[in-house]
């Protein structure tokens, strides 16, 4: 969702953005061409017992982990050490034993990096931990930051967002979300409609010959091209395996379809044996590409789906899981909710007739980096 802005900055001003590639962002900045740093970039003298942690810690992930060694050992070891020395060893040992890595919260490796790159701005993403920390420490040190949030409803985040004076301002991803986050306590003055940088890719001209493209490199020409986009969340691992199951178990009857699994970048699902007409779209696949190739969009709460509906993809939404309450596409009238796993093959086959329209549409995708980087500037100036 940043790269879009860190471009823009970097064609339209003459700032120096400082990129923090945070664990898995790393791969993506460096895919798009964007030098920037990681925790391992913090490791200092007096470390060795926070390396130590980490060491151990790492060797638990057993090749698990999608980031580099020397970074997953410093993010973990100065991640819990930060927890050990605000909360004691007992504490934070309770802590990581409840919550693991959502316990993390280090203020004081951000301190550490605002004092090596003395930021003018901070800006962040809605995501726990590492970004939460960043906000936060903005604000202790009467730094200006700017958090971009990726959804339009804003309550899964109300520790966040919700509370009065989080990021000096919030950009949204439309005036619904806006509403909601007003209706928690948060001034008219503090949030800015922006939508969402990641989704201004979608109005590339060039994305129709770039998804035609990827069809037929894929083998997929004929087929009604259906994308499962997934989203991970631990209390939702076997609705998904559900959705799944049901997917692959409705193919033989539908020899037209194709289904395509798309794993978010955080995870670690292993696809094997995959049955015919089952594809696999990894981080390697650009995603405005395939949600522009793809006929159908079923999702339980990722964004793709919202990137479906920006550019006229139906939508459905599998209004089932523990997140579901936090993505109510169907109460707002941009998808086709199911809140059984037997009601997907009729949903389907109602999301792909020439008749289904939404009752509601998003704004068309395009000039939402464009809209940050101006609210940065109003905010340097």
């Amino acid at each position: 969702m940043l790269i879009p802005v860190i471009q823009c900055l970097q064609r339209k001003t003459d700032y120096t953005p400082v990129i923090f590639g945070l664990t898995t962002a790393s791969k993506n900045l460096t895919q798009a061409g964007i030098p920037h740093y990681g925790y391992r970039d913090l490791v200092q003298d007096g470390d060795e017992k926070a390396l130590e942690i980490g060491k151990k810690m790492a060797a638990a992930l057993q090749g698990k982990s999608q980031i580099n060694a020397e970074e997953t050992i410093a993010y973990l070891g100065l991640s819990y050490q930060d927890m050990i020395d605000r909360l004691g060893e007992e504490e934070a040992a309770r802590q990581f034993e409840q919550r693991g890595r959502q316990a993390f919260l280090p203020l004081s490796i951000m301190e550490r990096a605002f004092k090596k790159f003395k930021p003018d701005l901070v800006i962040a993403t809605n995501s726990p931990r590492s970004e939460k920390a960043a906000i936060l420490t903005a604000g202790t040190l009467g730094i200006p930051s700017v958090c971009v949030m990726d959804l339009f409803d804003p309550r899964e985040f109300e520790d966040r967002i919700g509370q009065p004076g989080y990021a000096t301002r919030v950009c949204m991803f439309s005036d619904f979300a806006k509403q909601e986050l007003i209706t928690m306590g948060r001034k008219d003055e503090e949030i800015v409609v922006t939508g969402n940088p990641s989704f201004d890719s979608l109005a590339d001209p060039e994305l129709e010959a770039q998804a035609q493209a990827m069809v037929v490199e894929r083998g997929w020409q004929g087929r009604t091209r259906i994308l499962w986009a997934r989203q991970p969340n631990p209390n939702d691992w076997d609705l998904y395996r559900a959705v799944e199951k049901k997917l692959m178990e409705l193919l033989p009857d539908h020899p037209d379809w194709q289904l395509i699994i798309r794993p978010h970048p955080n995870d670690s699902t292993r696809f094997d044996n995959l049955p015919e007409r089952v594809s696999l779209s990894t981080q390697n696949d650009f995603l405005p590409a395939l949600v522009q190739a793809s006929d159908l969009i079923i999702t339980v709460n990722s964004t793709v789906g919202l990137q479906g509906v920006a550019i006229g993809k139906p939508l459905i939404n599998v209004a089932m899981g523990f997140a579901s309450p936090f993505t109510p596409y169907p109460e707002m009238g941009i998808s086709l909710g199911i809140k059984k796993i037997e009601a997907m093959e009729a949903a389907i086959h109602k999301a792909l007739s020439p008749d289904y329209k939404p009752r509601e549409t998003l704004p068309k995708p395009g000039g939402s980096a464009d809209a940050v980087v101006r609210l940065i500037r109003k905010l340097i100036d």
